[in-house]
Protein backbone atom coordinates (compact mmCIF):
# COMPACT_ATOMS: atom_id res chain seq x y z
CA UNK A 1 0.00 0.00 0.00
CA UNK A 2 1.43 3.36 -1.07
CA UNK A 3 2.63 5.69 1.47
CA UNK A 4 0.58 8.94 2.41
CA UNK A 5 1.01 11.49 3.89
CA UNK A 6 -1.71 13.25 6.39
CA UNK A 7 -1.74 15.80 9.16
CA UNK A 8 -2.13 13.18 11.87
CA UNK A 9 -1.55 9.38 12.68
CA UNK A 10 -5.57 9.17 12.81
CA UNK A 11 -5.89 10.60 9.48
CA UNK A 12 -3.47 7.95 8.37
CA UNK A 13 -5.63 5.27 9.89
CA UNK A 14 -8.54 5.87 8.08
CA UNK A 15 -7.59 6.60 5.13
CA UNK A 16 -5.76 2.80 5.14
CA UNK A 17 -8.31 1.13 7.14
CA UNK A 18 -10.89 2.60 4.94
CA UNK A 19 -9.00 0.98 1.69
CA UNK A 20 -8.63 -2.38 3.35
CA UNK A 21 -12.55 -2.39 3.24
CA UNK A 22 -12.99 -0.87 0.05
CA UNK A 23 -10.59 -3.54 -1.13
CA UNK A 24 -12.00 -6.61 0.43
CA UNK A 25 -9.73 -7.28 2.80
CA UNK A 26 -11.73 -6.87 5.51
CA UNK A 27 -14.94 -8.27 4.52
CA UNK A 28 -18.69 -7.55 5.74
CA UNK A 29 -19.23 -8.99 8.96
CA UNK A 30 -15.70 -9.33 9.99
CA UNK A 31 -13.97 -8.97 13.26
CA UNK A 32 -11.74 -5.92 13.51
CA UNK A 33 -8.81 -6.89 15.30
CA UNK A 34 -7.31 -3.53 16.26
CA UNK A 35 -4.24 -4.74 17.70
CA UNK A 36 -3.81 -6.31 14.56
CA UNK A 37 -4.70 -3.35 12.51
CA UNK A 38 -1.92 -1.16 15.01
CA UNK A 39 0.62 -3.42 14.26
CA UNK A 40 0.31 -3.16 10.51
CA UNK A 41 -0.06 0.17 10.50
CA UNK A 42 3.24 0.55 12.96
CA UNK A 43 1.46 3.32 15.03
CA UNK A 44 -0.17 2.90 18.40
CA UNK A 45 -4.21 1.99 19.38
CA UNK A 46 -5.16 5.47 19.84
CA UNK A 47 -5.41 6.59 16.48
CA UNK A 48 -7.21 3.32 15.20
CA UNK A 49 -9.30 3.84 17.80
CA UNK A 50 -10.27 7.21 16.46
CA UNK A 51 -10.28 6.18 12.81
CA UNK A 52 -12.70 3.62 13.56
CA UNK A 53 -15.04 5.99 15.56
CA UNK A 54 -15.13 7.85 12.41
CA UNK A 55 -15.44 4.99 10.50
CA UNK A 56 -18.49 3.88 12.22
CA UNK A 57 -19.90 7.37 11.77
CA UNK A 58 -19.79 6.84 8.08
CA UNK A 59 -21.42 3.64 7.85
CA UNK A 60 -18.65 1.41 7.41
CA UNK A 61 -18.33 -0.63 10.59
CA UNK A 62 -20.03 -1.12 13.54
CA UNK A 63 -19.55 -1.15 16.85
CA UNK A 64 -21.17 -4.08 19.27
CA UNK A 65 -21.16 -4.29 23.40
CA UNK A 66 -18.84 -6.90 24.21
CA UNK A 67 -18.23 -8.18 20.96
CA UNK A 68 -16.13 -5.18 19.73
CA UNK A 69 -15.92 -3.89 16.16
CA UNK A 70 -17.06 -5.50 12.85
CA UNK A 71 -17.81 -4.30 9.31
CA UNK A 72 -21.25 -3.83 8.56
CA UNK A 73 -23.13 -5.98 6.49
CA UNK A 74 -26.16 -4.38 4.25
CA UNK A 75 -29.89 -4.93 4.39
CA UNK A 76 -32.47 -4.29 1.30
CA UNK A 77 -33.26 -0.73 2.46
CA UNK A 78 -29.52 0.43 2.74
CA UNK A 79 -28.58 -1.17 -0.88
CA UNK A 80 -31.53 0.85 -2.17
CA UNK A 81 -29.91 4.36 -0.45
CA UNK A 82 -26.34 3.48 -1.40
CA UNK A 83 -27.78 2.41 -5.09
CA UNK A 84 -29.15 5.92 -5.34
CA UNK A 85 -26.08 7.53 -3.62
CA UNK A 86 -23.59 5.71 -6.18
CA UNK A 87 -26.04 6.29 -9.84
CA UNK A 88 -25.99 9.77 -8.73
CA UNK A 89 -22.55 10.42 -8.03
CA UNK A 90 -20.36 8.19 -9.92
CA UNK A 91 -21.33 8.11 -14.10
CA UNK A 92 -20.56 11.91 -13.61
CA UNK A 93 -17.39 11.20 -11.82
CA UNK A 94 -16.47 8.73 -14.69
CA UNK A 95 -17.57 10.94 -17.77
CA UNK A 96 -15.19 13.63 -16.24
CA UNK A 97 -12.43 11.20 -15.71
CA UNK A 98 -12.75 10.09 -19.40
CA UNK A 99 -11.45 13.56 -20.56
CA UNK A 100 -8.09 13.24 -18.29
CA UNK A 101 -6.84 10.02 -19.34
CA UNK A 102 -3.54 9.16 -21.27
CA UNK A 103 -2.77 6.42 -22.84
CA UNK A 104 -0.70 4.38 -20.28
CA UNK A 105 -4.53 4.67 -18.72
CA UNK A 106 -6.41 2.65 -20.99
CA UNK A 107 -3.18 0.23 -21.00
CA UNK A 108 -3.71 -0.13 -16.92
CA UNK A 109 -7.53 -0.57 -17.20
CA UNK A 110 -7.35 -3.14 -19.56
CA UNK A 111 -4.60 -5.15 -17.39
CA UNK A 112 -6.78 -4.70 -14.41
CA UNK A 113 -9.91 -6.23 -16.45
CA UNK A 114 -7.34 -9.18 -17.24
CA UNK A 115 -6.45 -9.63 -13.75
CA UNK A 116 -9.89 -9.28 -12.68
CA UNK A 117 -10.91 -12.23 -15.02
CA UNK A 118 -8.04 -14.49 -13.65
CA UNK A 119 -9.39 -13.81 -10.10
CA UNK A 120 -12.86 -14.68 -10.98
CA UNK A 121 -11.29 -17.78 -12.78
CA UNK A 122 -9.49 -19.18 -9.87
CA UNK A 123 -12.36 -18.31 -7.70
CA UNK A 124 -10.54 -15.60 -5.61
CA UNK A 125 -12.88 -13.14 -4.46
CA UNK A 126 -10.66 -11.00 -2.36
CA UNK A 127 -8.49 -10.13 -5.62
CA UNK A 128 -11.88 -9.66 -7.68
CA UNK A 129 -12.54 -6.96 -5.53
CA UNK A 130 -8.86 -5.42 -5.63
CA UNK A 131 -9.00 -5.73 -9.38
CA UNK A 132 -12.60 -4.16 -9.97
CA UNK A 133 -11.79 -1.26 -7.40
CA UNK A 134 -8.61 -0.27 -8.68
CA UNK A 135 -10.06 -0.22 -12.13
CA UNK A 136 -13.16 2.11 -11.45
CA UNK A 137 -11.04 4.31 -9.28
CA UNK A 138 -8.06 4.32 -12.17
CA UNK A 139 -11.26 6.34 -13.83
CA UNK A 140 -12.83 8.14 -11.11
CA UNK A 141 -9.48 9.54 -9.86
CA UNK A 142 -8.79 11.53 -12.92
CA UNK A 143 -12.00 13.50 -12.42
CA UNK A 144 -9.81 15.42 -9.75
CA UNK A 145 -13.20 16.67 -7.77
CA UNK A 146 -11.80 15.13 -4.15
CA UNK A 147 -15.05 15.99 -2.06
CA UNK A 148 -16.89 13.64 -4.97
CA UNK A 149 -14.50 10.76 -4.72
CA UNK A 150 -14.20 10.70 -1.06
CA UNK A 151 -17.60 10.09 -1.34
CA UNK A 152 -17.56 7.44 -3.70
CA UNK A 153 -15.09 5.69 -1.39
CA UNK A 154 -17.25 6.03 1.83
CA UNK A 155 -20.41 4.63 -0.58
CA UNK A 156 -18.51 1.80 -1.82
CA UNK A 157 -17.51 0.95 1.37
CA UNK A 158 -21.24 0.16 2.43
CA UNK A 159 -21.83 -1.95 -0.37
CA UNK A 160 -21.97 -5.62 0.06
CA UNK A 161 -19.45 -6.58 -2.39
CA UNK A 162 -19.38 -9.97 -0.88
CA UNK A 163 -22.66 -10.94 -1.38
CA UNK A 164 -22.38 -9.67 -5.15
CA UNK A 165 -19.57 -12.12 -5.97
CA UNK A 166 -21.82 -15.07 -4.84
CA UNK A 167 -24.75 -13.81 -7.38
CA UNK A 168 -25.19 -16.28 -9.94
CA UNK A 169 -24.03 -15.05 -13.60
CA UNK A 170 -23.04 -11.62 -11.93
CA UNK A 171 -19.63 -11.90 -13.65
CA UNK A 172 -20.48 -12.61 -16.71
CA UNK A 173 -22.82 -9.89 -17.32
CA UNK A 174 -20.19 -7.46 -14.78
CA UNK A 175 -17.24 -8.24 -17.48
CA UNK A 176 -19.31 -7.12 -20.68
CA UNK A 177 -20.61 -3.62 -18.67
CA UNK A 178 -16.29 -3.63 -17.59
CA UNK A 179 -15.85 -3.76 -21.13
CA UNK A 180 -18.09 -1.28 -22.17
CA UNK A 181 -16.67 1.32 -19.74
CA UNK A 182 -13.22 0.32 -21.35
CA UNK A 183 -14.14 1.15 -24.82
CA UNK A 184 -15.59 4.37 -23.89
CA UNK A 185 -12.26 5.09 -22.17
CA UNK A 186 -10.56 4.48 -24.98
CA UNK A 187 -12.71 6.78 -27.06
CA UNK A 188 -12.33 9.43 -24.75
CA UNK A 189 -16.45 9.46 -24.91
CA UNK A 190 -17.87 11.05 -21.97
CA UNK A 191 -21.03 10.52 -23.22
CA UNK A 192 -20.49 7.11 -23.75
CA UNK A 193 -18.63 6.69 -20.22
CA UNK A 194 -21.54 8.07 -18.27
CA UNK A 195 -24.28 5.83 -19.95
CA UNK A 196 -22.18 2.82 -19.65
CA UNK A 197 -21.63 3.40 -15.77
CA UNK A 198 -25.09 3.89 -14.90
CA UNK A 199 -26.41 0.62 -17.00
CA UNK A 200 -22.97 -1.05 -15.20
CA UNK A 201 -24.46 0.53 -11.24
CA UNK A 202 -28.21 -0.24 -12.36
CA UNK A 203 -27.53 -3.96 -13.29
CA UNK A 204 -25.29 -4.46 -10.00
CA UNK A 205 -27.99 -3.19 -7.86
CA UNK A 206 -31.16 -5.64 -9.44
CA UNK A 207 -28.95 -8.49 -9.77
CA UNK A 208 -28.06 -8.15 -5.96
CA UNK A 209 -31.42 -7.13 -5.14
CA UNK A 210 -32.93 -9.90 -6.41
CA UNK A 211 -30.53 -12.59 -4.98
CA UNK A 212 -31.41 -10.57 -1.19
CA UNK A 213 -35.30 -11.16 -2.18
CA UNK A 214 -35.38 -14.35 -4.16
CA UNK A 215 -37.28 -13.09 -6.54
CA UNK A 216 -36.40 -10.46 -10.22
CA UNK A 217 -36.07 -6.97 -9.10
CA UNK A 218 -37.17 -4.79 -12.08
CA UNK A 219 -38.00 -1.32 -10.67
CA UNK A 220 -35.04 1.27 -10.74
CA UNK A 221 -35.36 3.01 -7.38
CA UNK A 222 -33.11 5.74 -8.66
CA UNK A 223 -35.63 6.75 -11.38
CA UNK A 224 -38.52 8.83 -9.23
CA UNK A 225 -41.78 9.53 -10.36
CA UNK A 226 -42.55 12.73 -13.02
CA UNK A 227 -39.11 12.20 -13.60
Amino acid sequence: MAEIQHRTKKDYALVLIRELILRGELDPGSHVHQTELATRLKISLTPVREALRQLESEGLVASIAHRGVRVRTTDQETLRNIYIGRRLIEPYVAARGVARLVAPDYRAAADLLKRLDRAHARRDASTVRKANYDFHFLLYERADVPVLLDMVRKLWGQFPWDVLTEVPDRMRSSKIEHREILAAMEKGDAAMAEEACARHLLQSYLDISSYLDGEQAGVDPFVFPGH
